[in-house]
C-alpha cells in the first residue's frame, strides 16, 4: 500500500503536530477541553509514561477498506511514535453495531483504559457516550463520524475532555462537484444545459453521507450548471452494493445518465464495474467520482475508468487522532475538532498537462506515487548544533514519510555558497526547496527566483521580514516560512546541544516538531495545494 502511503501523507499534516512545539495555523476551530479530569497512575515527575499508556479503539466495521487503512495506521504510529506497547493497543471491531460498540466501551471503561478512540457505528450516539466517559474520568477522541455541532459546543463550555479528528465532510463534496466543473465539457455530454446524475450514497446516519450528497451538487450549481437528480439510493459504502446501484441507474436511465456521484471508492469501483458492463465509456459519455484515493482507485483514474477522487487522508488523520489522544491522556488542553484536507485527484489533471505544462502531470505523478518526491535542503551552518540535529531529523521525517529523495547541503555561513546552491537544486529540477537561510534578507531574491522556476520554497528557522511574507500572499506565491516568531527574545539556534538523557528530552520538541511541520508543508505545496504564508512554533527551551 506505498503508494496510497505516500499520497495520503502529501495532505498538509501541520495540524497533527501537537508537541509544546505548537502550530500557530491550525487545522480546527478555537474552543478548547481541559483533558485533565482523566485519572492515571504517574512517575515522579508528575505524569503517567506515554509509553505506559492503555489506548481502547473501536472501529464502527472491521470490513470498510479506508477504516482499515486507518486502523492499521493508527495502531503503527501509537507504538512507534509514542513506544506504547502493543499489548497497551485494543482495537475492537463494533460490526456495524452501535449496542456492540456500546459493550465494548464499557469493557474498555471497566479495564482503566487512559484514553478512547472511538469511530462511531452511529454518530447520534455520542453524547450519551461523552457523558460516560466523563464519569469514567476517562477522555475520548471520536474519528472520522463527526457528531453534531451542538455536541462540540458543549464540550468547550463544560470543559469535557473529548475532542473530534476527521476531515470536512463539505469540502470533500465541494471537491467531487469541482471536478466535473473542471472536464471539457462541465458534466453536460448531451450539451442540454444540465447535468444529469446518479448519486450513491454511504450511510445516512453518517455527516459525511450528507455533505458529500449535498455539497457536490451545490459545487455544480455554484459553477453555473443546471442539475437533474435521476437516481439517488444508500450503498452503505459497499463496492457490491455500489455496482448494483450504478448498474440498477444505467438500466434505467441508459444515456440520459452522464456523471455518477458515489460517497466513496469503495463504491465507485463497484460502478466503474458496472459502466464498463453496460457498454459506457469514462471519459467519453459518462463521469464517475469518488472520495478516499484508494489504491485500485488510483489506478482506474490512471487508466481512465474513473475521473477522480478525493484524497482522504487516513495517515494525518490517524496520526492526529494519536497525538490529540496522548495529549489528552497527559491531561493536557486540546481543541474540540481538528480536520485535515482532502486533495482533489482526476485524470483531467493529466489532461491538463498537455497545455499547461509540466507542473500538473508532476503534481499528479507525486500525489499518485508515479515518481520519486526530491527536495533539496540548504541549511546557514552544519556546525550549529541545532541546526545539525534539526537538519537530521527533517530529511528522516521526509524520507520516511514521503519515501522523499532529499539532499542536504551545508552552506557553510556563506550567503554566496548558499545562492549556488539553490542555483544548483533548480537546474536539477526540485519538488521543493527548504531553506534555513544564511541572510534572512535575502528571501526576496531567493524566492523571485524560485518563483520564474516554479518550485516552491519553505524557510525554516531565520524569518524574511513581514513585508516579504506578505508579498507572498498579495501575490500568490508558492513560499512559506515555518520556525519561531522572530518577534521573541530567543532563537532555536541560540540553543545548546543537549549534555543529558533529561536535557534532550525537554529539548526534543523544539527540532521534531518544527522539522516535522516544515516536511508536510512542503510535501503539501509540491503536491501543488495552497498552504498558509507563515506558520509559529512556541519556542520551549532546556532548564
Amino acid at each position: 500500500m506505498k503508494r496510497y502511503r505516500k499520497a495520503a501523507a502529501l495532505a498538509l499534516a501541520a495540524a497533527m503536530i501537537l508537541s509544546t512545539a505548537a502550530c500557530g495555523k491550525k487545522a480546527s476551530d478555537t474552543s478548547s477541553t481541559d483533558a485533565g479530569a482523566a485519572t492515571q497512575e504517574t512517575d515522579s515527575t508528575g505524569a503517567k509514561s506515554t509509553s505506559d499508556l492503555k489506548v481502547g479503539i473501536c472501529i464502527y466495521k472491521f470490513n470498510d477498506d479506508f477504516m482499515t487503512l486507518y486502523r492499521e495506521e493508527l495502531k503503527s504510529y501509537l507504538m512507534s511514535q509514542y513506544g506504547i506497547a502493543e499489548g497497551n493497543i485494543t482495537i475492537m471491531d463494533s460490526k456495524g453495531d452501535q449496542e456492540e460498540q456500546n459493550t465494548q466501551i464499557d469493557n474498555f471503561l471497566s479495564h482503566d483504559v487512559d484514553v478512547l478512540i472511538l469511530n462511531l457505528v452511529q454518530a447520534s450516539a455520542a453524547e450519551s457516550i461523552v457523558n460516560q466517559c466523563r464519569e469514567a474520568g476517562v477522555p475520548v477522541v471520536f474519528i472520522n463520524r463527526e457528531p453534531e455541532e451542538s455536541e462540540l459546543k458543549r464540550w468547550a463550555d463544560e470543559a469535557i475532555a473529548a475532542a473530534y479528528v476527521g476531515a470536512d465532510a463539505e469540502q470533500s463534496g465541494t471537491f467531487q462537484g469541482e471536478i466535473i466543473l473542471e472536464t471539457p465539457n462541465k458534466g453536460d455530454f448531451n450539451g442540454d444545459g444540465v447535468v444529469s446524475y446518479a448519486m450513491i450514497m454511504g450511510d445516512p446516519e453518517t455527516v459525511d453521507a450528507q455533505y458529500r450528497t449535498e455539497f457536490s451538487i451545490k459545487a455544480l450549481e455554484d459553477g453555473g450548471m443546471k442539475t437533474e437528480k435521476l437516481f439517488e439510493q444508500h450503498g452503505d459504502w459497499d463496492q457490491t452494493r455500489g455496482q448494483e446501484l450504478a448498474a440498477s441507474a444505467l438500466a434505467q436511465y441508459g444515456d440520459k445518465l452522464e456523471v455518477i456521484f458515489c460517497n466513496n471508492d469503495a463504491m465507485a469501483n463497484g460502478a466503474q464495474a458496472a459502466i464498463r458492463a453496460a457498454g459506457r465509456t469514462v471519459g467519453g459519455d459518462i463521469y464517475l467520482v469518488g472520495v478516499d484515493a484508494l489504491e485500485e482507485t488510483i489506478d482506474y483514474i490512471k487508466e481512465g475508468t474513473v475521473t477522480g477522487t478525493v484524497l482522504n487522508d487516513h495517515v494525518g488523520q490517524s496520526h492526529t487522532a494519536a497525538d490529540v489522544a496522548v495529549k489528552m491522556a497527559a491531561g493536557e488542553k486540546v481543541d474540540t475538532r481538528y480536520t485535515i484536507d482532502y486533495i482533489k485527484l482526476a485524470t483531467d489533471v493529466k489532461v491538463a498537462a498537455a497545455d499547461s505544462g509540466e507542473a500538473a502531470a508532476a503534481a499528479f505523478d507525486l500525489a499518485t506515487g508515479a515518481r520519486e518526491f526530491q527536495a533539496g535542503i540548504c541549511i546557514s551552518q552544519f556546525d550549529d548544533d541545532f541546526m545539525n540535529l534539526y537538519c537530521e531529523e527533517l530529511q528522516n521525517y521526509l524520507e520516511a514519510a514521503y519515501d522523499a529523495k532529499v539532499t542536504a547541503v551545508d552552506a557553510g555561513g556563506d550567503q554566496a555558497e548558499q545562492e549556488g546552491q539553490i542555483d544548483q537544486f533548480i537546474s536539477q529540477g526540485v519538488d521543493v526547496l527548504i531553506l534555513n537561510l544564511v541572510q534572512a534578507s535575502a528571501a526576496e531574491d531567493v524566492v523571485n527566483k524560485c518563483k520564474e522556476a516554479d518550485i516552491p520554497v519553505v524557510f525554516i528557522n531565520q524569518e524574511p521580514d513581514a513585508a516579504e511574507i506578505e508579498r507572498w500572499s498579495i501575490e500568490f506565491i508558492a513560499a512559506s516560512y515555518v520556525g519561531p516568531d522572530a518577534g521573541q527574545p530567543e532563537t532555536f539556534q541560540d540553543e545548546s546541544v543537549p549534555e543529558t538523557p533529561e536535557e534532550e528530552e525537554s529539548m526534543v520538541n523544539d527540532y521534531v516538531g518544527p522539522s516535522h511541520m516544515a516536511a508536510d508543508v512542503a510535501a503539501q505545496m509540491a503536491a501543488g495545494s495552497k498552504v498558509e504564508t507563515r506558520y509559529m512554533v512556541d519556542q520551549a527551551a532546556t532548564e
